[in-house]
């Protein structure tokens, strides 16, 4: 599988740089960028036509990319056998962003990769956040990949174990096959939970 990493030859690097720059403070051009998070139209016609070369000439067998935008996820979903998303149980929202938009044929829609399934950025979820009741739930790491993969249109959700004994956790985890609703509710309010506390801290 070749994955777009959005970096091409006919990019000119010192306009780049002179953006990249920009990205270091707060200016309108960074609000705006965080608002608009889209490729422009040159990008994604040179994209497109690299893509298309790459498996006409048989380099490649699938073509995916990852995304942060769940708007050009959307733009993209077609012409893509691969997509990767960042998926848990405090962020859900490619739930309504990115699912109604699926065929939910599996022969017609992209195959999805979840990542960051067991944190949202610096916050790992077996890890209660301040003011969480003591006593209460605390889903494990497994019980997040649990989460995601028991959604039928997550494909492969990426793990990050440090451990032999991590792995046959996950693996253990995984046997036990799709939550219950019970048990997929529990998740979502503590995700729900940990968002609220998340943007609190922030």
């Amino acid at each position: 599988m070749f994955h777009w990493g959005w970096m091409v030859d006919d990019h000119e690097m010192l306009a780049l740089l002179k953006k990249t720059h920009q990205l270091k403070d707060e200016s309108l051009f960074v609000k705006q960028l965080r608002q608009l998070q889209m490729v422009t139209q040159r990008q994604k016609e040179q994209a497109e036509a690299i893509n298309e070369g790459l498996v006409q000439r048989g380099l490649v067998r699938y073509v995916g990319t990852s995304f942060h935008s769940r708007a050009a996820a959307r733009r993209w979903m077609r012409n893509l056998d691969v997509m990767m998303l960042r998926y848990n149980i405090a962020r859900r929202d490619i739930e309504e962003d990115i699912v109604p938009f699926l065929y939910g044929e599996k022969e017609r829609d992209p195959g999805i990769v979840v990542f960051n399934v067991a944190h949202e950025g610096q916050y790992h979820f077996h890890i209660p956040p301040p003011g969480y009741p003591s006593g209460q739930y605390v889903p494990s790491i497994p019980d997040c990949y649990r989460f995601a993969l028991s959604n039928s249109w997550v494909d492969l959700v990426l793990t990050g174990p440090r451990s032999r004994q991590e792995i046959d956790l996950a693996l253990s985890a995984i046997e036990q096959g799709p939550l219950s609703e019970a048990e997929k509710e529990a998740l979502c309010r503590y995700g729900a939970f940990y968002q609220q506390q998340i943007h609190a801290i922030s």
